[in-house]
């Protein structure tokens, strides 16, 4: 019997070998040196699914390993309530979207965590097709503890340079006045009497 471990290593290394290849055929049809294949990665996602007949999955956590020894993610954050979180594409805004008990919980469980097995770094990357809504989020994760504006330095410079300085934050896991800060804010999210954001 298999492992997750091995058959997200056999289905990462096939794809590795065989997307490439396609991305320069696609290159080479559309006289296009972009259109071809960058990278190949795969992420850890993670879900919660309501208990409602319709059976929503109303939060998924997506980390994405960002350097070859696993010890910085970029992390990403989807919670819903009415809706499946499948329909909210990132920075969607919406009388369905967010919980902060949700969102209070997944920070206050995964950050100790991710320290403990030796996580150095998560970087988050806000953002919406609205301006005043990425601002309004980069605000929110900033709340959350991710202050340090750009990539951290641990990455290579190929794979830095996905992460401009101005639209990346970074929480480093060994820093306790950014762990500090941020557990204040998750435990005023999960004190709320109301989960919904936009409720007074």
């Amino acid at each position: 019997m298999p492992t997750l471990s091995e058959v997200r290593d056999a289905v990462l290394n096939a794809l590795k070998l065989s997307m490439p290849v396609q991305g320069l055929r696609k290159e080479d049809f559309y006289k296009k040196e972009d259109h071809g294949i960058k990278s190949v990665y795969d992420c850890l996602t993670f879900y919660a699914r309501s208990k409602s007949s319709d059976g929503f999955k109303v939060m998924e956590l997506k980390l994405w390993p960002l350097d070859a020894n696993n010890e910085c993610f970029e992390v990403a954050i989807t919670i819903t309530h009415g809706m499946d979180v499948d329909d909210a594409e990132y920075g969607y805004e919406g009388p369905e979207k967010g919980n902060r008990w949700f969102l209070g919980a997944v920070l206050e469980s995964i950050i100790p965590e991710l320290r403990d097995a030796n996580v150095r770094y998560l970087v988050a990357v806000p953002w919406a097709k609205a301006p005043d809504r990425r601002a309004r989020l980069t605000t929110l994760w900033r709340s959350c503890g991710f202050v340090e504006e750009g990539p951290p330095v641990i990455l290579a410079p190929e794979v830095a340079k996905d992460y401009p300085k101005d639209r990346t934050l970074t929480m480093n896991l060994g820093d306790h006045e950014e762990i500090r800060a941020g557990r204040i804010f998750w435990k005023k999210l999960l004190a709320k009497d109301y989960p919904w954001p936009d409720h007074p």
